[in-house]
């Protein structure tokens, strides 16, 4: 039976890597400690369990014999023995990976009949891979039982690994188009009775997702909620229905395809440079992420209701929701999604989220519906006459908010439900605040003229249904990915708006961050990642209304910084090590500090990632670093070019068009994905000029030559080099420019910035050097010209 063993061969491929991870000794309560030449406290815990007959432990404590972890050798024949104990207490895990061991003869005798046999013990039980193992071996002999079988497993296998779901509804689909429509029916009903005499196994061979549980509802009695709560809807809203929606009883794989369809065209949208593969592979990933975590999805591309009973009643039991409380939680969840429904049916929500390109009006209308349907699902509980508490509780648990108890996992929870406070909190405010004034029968011209900006939804007074004008910030960031390295990055450059900022700041002292974040007049985001690179690569523009609101935000930003690193370091799964917090030197600021550290999973903390914020006035630039390796001279470059284009932007409302905008305009390449649809190149691809006083920092006629003698500079390693050179930082600014003359070993103005420096250190050799490979490349330029004239009376010109 070779597809027996080839899938066991991948998952047990798979079961080596997290073999090596602590997760084997979860729930062991054993502390993490070991005393040297003695087993591990974690594994000494797992194996007295083994040993007192925990099936569950002995699977574990086989799984390390099969693979040798720590102290424990590889051992076939003991993990063989393990597997047995437990296959002798119908524990599924165990028969599978016992059949699996018969039938490859490792550490047993090979007996394929034993294997078998163990093999449909463990789907019988449920195992959703034993389960796809039969329906593979019965695929040529019996298709329609395998169809059957490839659905029960797909099925399953939606608690265990989406993806892998996938696969195997893939596999159902093509081998149902091989059979008749008669045959086809049969191979569904053969599947409905099939699913119900298995039951369910939460198998620890997959550990990825939150378990399914008992259905909250059946299929009938959830078209039979629908009909109940529907008017109730209609009337809240003062909208009927055009038409029914459909309704479907879904499992995790069906809604995250359906996530996956929603998410695409937004992704499209806010990453217009991303290969169309990269944006399926972000839609894809986003949508498998969530999808354990609904209760209930409306798909505005499909135009149907999806409900999913199966995960109602774990994420209860996570939120510590009383079951008595189920059949409450599911009719305000109903109302929710049947809103969205009916918005659908009035605003086209495919067309109305497919127009908007930019991410923070994207934001505030997705507050302003989901407020919307928050309002109208809490008028139907006082309707059907739920307490307050029990509104609330639903209202908690639909939106995912479930603790954990892994301090890293929690801290990301906390971000989450801040989210959840502003985008459906803060628009149920927004939309009560909509009602008062204008009454429910006008609040339709609010939901069809939304508002354009978070702080709209933040300040519902401040609302308009005309946009109002305001300043592009864009070009302060547009085109600064190249400083990043000559990579094919993915840009984002964006208006953070209030409700993000809000989120991301979740873990600050809350005192602290509602008296200061009200003082930010704006922030601008600069995204800058790769298909292959970890998230961190960017850089972050605030506008505060004081330096004083400057110098807080910093303390306040290392402050959370701190606590945040503490609690990812609590996490038996993440490491962060080599914590370092400190000034910066070198760059002229009123505040100039450095974070440091390297994180990765337990024992493998191998990415480095550093941030620096830099502050002038009202101004501050953040600049984060996890795989570019910048160096202190192409941060502060950085930090130079967006204070130039911020002067020049305070000075004339637009910035000039700098260097690095320029010749990201000239590769014929997307300088950003900008926010406000400006790209940031140079009007027709060409180089602009830069201000003079990065042109020619150096008085002419004061030293032997002066910067800027040829071209304005067209490299961002230049414009760095030039801001460092005007501060006397000459080893900075060589090293600024080493990059570059690997590039572009004869770019002039590069070769005569170094003739200038050597000069003025009298290395007259290395002037010489320089200046001739200018000369040569340039041989009109009156600067130049002028250069060498001053230098042949300090040193003779070097014979060619």
């Amino acid at each position: 039976m070779p597809r027996f063993a080839g899938l066991m061969t991948l998952i047990l491929l798979w079961l080596a890597c997290w073999a090596a991870s602590p997760a084997w000794a979860e729930n062991s309560g054993a502390a993490p400690a070991a005393a040297d030449g003695a087993e591990p406290p974690e594994l000494a815990a797992l194996r007295t369990a083994a040993e007192a007959g925990v099936a569950t432990a002995q699977v574990r404590l086989g799984l390390l014999y099969q693979t040798g972890f720590g102290p424990i050798k590889k051992d076939l024949p003991a993990a063989a023995r393990w597997f047995a104990k437990a296959s002798a207490q119908d524990d599924a895990d165990g028969d599978f990976l016992l059949g699996y061991f018969h039938q490859m003869g490792l550490g047993v005798a090979t007996d394929t009949a034993r294997a078998q046999q163990l093999l449909e013990k463990a789907a019988a039980r449920g195992h959703p891979a034993a389960l796809e193992v039969l329906a593979r071996q019965t695929a040529e002999r019996d298709p329609v039982r395998a169809c059957a079988l490839f659905d029960l497993a797909a099925t399953r296998m939606e608690e265990c690994d989406l993806p892998r779901s996938f696969e195997l509804y893939a596999w159902r689909d093509r081998l149902a188009t091989s059979l008749g429509d008669e045959a086809r029916t049969q191979a569904m009903a053969e599947s409905r009775e099939l699913a119900k005499k298995t039951p369910r196994w939460s198998s620890q061979l997959f550990v990825g997702h939150l378990p399914e549980g008992e259905p909250a509802f059946s299929d009938e009695e959830a078209l039979r909620l629908v009909e109940e709560v529907l008017p109730l809807v209609e009337k809240a809203a003062q909208r009927p229905f055009k038409r029914k929606p459909r309704v479907r009883v879904a499992g995790r794989a069906e809604v995250a395809a359906s996530l996956q369809r929603d998410l695409l065209p937004q992704f499209r949208n806010l990453l217009p440079q991303a290969p169309p593969a990269e944006l399926e592979k972000l839609a894809r990933h986003e949508a498998y992420a969530a999808a354990p975590a609904l209760l209930g999805k409306y798909g505005f591309e499909d135009q149907t209701l999806y409900l999913l009973p199966r995960n109602i009643k774990p994420l209860m039991a996570l939120a510590g929701i009383p079951v008595a409380m189920t059949p409450a939680v599911t009719k305000i969840l109903i109302a929710h999604e049947l809103t969205h429904a009916l918005q659908d049916q009035y605003l086209d929500l495919k067309k109305t989220i497919g127009a908007l390109t930019q991410q923070e009006p994207l934001t505030a209308f997705n507050a302003t519906i989901e407020g919307h349907a928050v309002f109208i699902a809490d008028a139907v509980g006082t309707a059907l006459q739920l307490d307050r508490e029990t509104i609330e509780f639903a209202r908690f648990v639909s939106a995912g908010l479930v603790r954990s108890k892994d301090p890293g996992i929690d801290m990301l929870r906390r971000i989450k439900e801040t989210q959840f406070e502003q985008i459906y909190l803060g628009g149920k405010r927004f939309i009560e605040y909509q009602v008062q004034q204008r009454g429910r029968t006008r609040l339709w011209e609010v939901l069809e003229n939304p508002p354009g900006r978070t702080s709209m939804i933040a300040v519902p007074e401040s609302y308009s249904p005309r946009a109002t004008a305001r300043l592009d910030y864009a070009p302060l960031l547009a085109g600064l990915e190249r400083r990043f390295g000559d990579r094919p990055w993915r840009v984002q450059n964006v208006e953070i708006g209030m409700i993000q900022v809000q989120a991301i700041y979740a873990n600050m002292d809350p005192a602290r961050r509602e008296a200061l974040l009200p003082r930010i007049r704006h922030t601008q985001g600069l995204v800058v990642s790769g298909p292959d690179s970890p998230e961190g690569n960017g850089i972050t523009f605030f506008l505060m209304d004081s330096p004083g609101a400057v110098a807080e935000l910093i303390d306040a930003l290392e402050d959370m910084a701190r606590l945040n690193l503490d609690r990812l370091n609590q996490s038996p799964e993440i490491e962060v090590a080599d914590i370092r917090f400190g000034d910066f030197t070198g760059v002229k600021a009123d505040h100039a500090r450095a974070v440091s550290f390297r994180i990765g999973p337990e024992g493998k903390a191998e990415n480095r990632c550093r941030f620096w914020r830099i502050a002038r006035g009202t101004v501050m630039v953040e600049i984060g670093d996890v795989d570019a390796n910048l160096s202190d001279a192409q941060v502060i470059g950085i930090a130079e070019e967006v204070f130039q284009r911020y002067r020049d932007f305070a000075a004339g409302g637009k910035p000039a068009a700098t260097a690095a905008a320029a010749s990201a305009g000239a590769t014929g390449r997307p300088a950003a994905a900008s926010g406000s649809g400006s790209s940031g190149a140079a009007s027709g691809g060409r180089p602009a000029p830069v201000s003079a006083a990065v042109a020619n920092p150096v008085p002419a006629g004061t030293r032997p030559g002066s910067p800027g003698a040829a071209a304005p500079p067209e490299e961002p390693e230049m414009v760095t080099a030039l801001a460092l050179f005007k501060r006397n930082d000459y080893a900075a600014a060589r090293e600024a420019l080493r990059p570059l003359m690997k590039r572009r070993p004869t770019y002039v103005p590069a070769r005569f910035l170094l003739a200038v420096m050597a000069a003025r250190t009298h290395d007259f050799d290395k002037a010489w050097l320089n200046i001739l490979v200018a000369e040569k490349h340039d041989p009109a330029n009156p600067r130049i010209r002028e250069f060498i004239q001053r230098l042949e009376k300090s040193a003779p010109r070097p014979r060619q």
